[in-house]
């Protein structure tokens, strides 16, 4: 083992315990430990530190990837929104799907989501672009990939399949399928589908970047947010304030 191939591995080792450890107290860190502290997860670490290494920014930051899971609590989790991967430029993700928080407004894809809000849900709506607050009422925001090489999407879809899968099968395992939702969002989250079982309520739907990509007026969404607030309603749970 050479010096580099030491350090790496070092680092590596350093970079599990602390997500793992950061995780713990939302409840996933014990949930996804298996992966989090296995040779898959330094699959993943080690492609990160060679691309930053060779000049191939990544975006988000590191101690931003995992922040899905930390701001919404594995126990308060009924929804999981899957899209694409974080947005491809230099301090716009902040580790949530579609959130842009430290922007200040909404990138192209988060427009369209609060127009068909707008349209379909509260004429009056008035959305902020950090997602915390969907965090908050039991929304795990993911994305397909975790991270993305800067202005290069789709780069990292395939480092970070194995862990969604992980990821799939522990909720589906361990989740109530009646109180549980799943949506998938765009074809890269459309190929996890037939991985999640009938019994479970699932909703797909194009993503809201294809409307953006195509200069449309608005998104069809499927009607997505009241579809997801008809399902918590006939559960009799609270429903989602978009």
């Amino acid at each position: 083992m050479n010096d580099n191939t030491k350090d790496h591995s070092l680092k590596i080792e350093e970079i599990k315990s602390k997500v793992y450890n950061k995780l713990v107290s939302s409840g996933w860190g014990n949930r996804l430990k298996g992966f989090i502290l296995s040779a898959d997860m330094d699959i993943i670490i080690q492609k990160l530190i060679e691309d930053k290494e060779e000049g191939k920014r990544f975006v988000p930051a590191l101690k931003d990837v995992f922040n899905a899971f930390e701001y919404c609590p594995y126990d308060k989790t009924r929804i999981i929104m899957i899209g694409q991967d974080p947005y491809p430029y230099i301090g716009v993700p902040d580790g949530l799907a579609y959130s842009c928080s430290m922007t200040g407004k909404p990138q192209p894809s988060l427009q369209y989501m609060f127009k068909e809000i707008k349209k379909t849900v509260s004429n009056d709506y008035d959305g902020n672009p950090d997602l915390k607050r969907w965090s908050d009422q039991g929304i795990l925001l993911l994305n397909s990939a975790l991270t993305v090489n800067e202005r290069k999407p789709g780069s990292h879809y395939l480092l970070w399949r194995p862990f969604i899968v992980y990821l799939i099968d522990t909720i589906v395992f361990n989740m109530d399928m009646y109180d549980t939702i799943f949506v998938f969002m765009g074809n890269k989250a459309k190929e996890y589908y037939d991985t999640v079982p009938d019994n479970f309520f699932k909703i797909s739907c194009t993503h809201p970047a294809s409307a953006a990509h195509a200069e449309l007026e608005n998104w069809d969404s499927g009607d997505l947010f009241n579809k997801i607030n008809n399902r918590l309603k006939s559960l009799n749970k609270d429903t989602i304030v978009w």
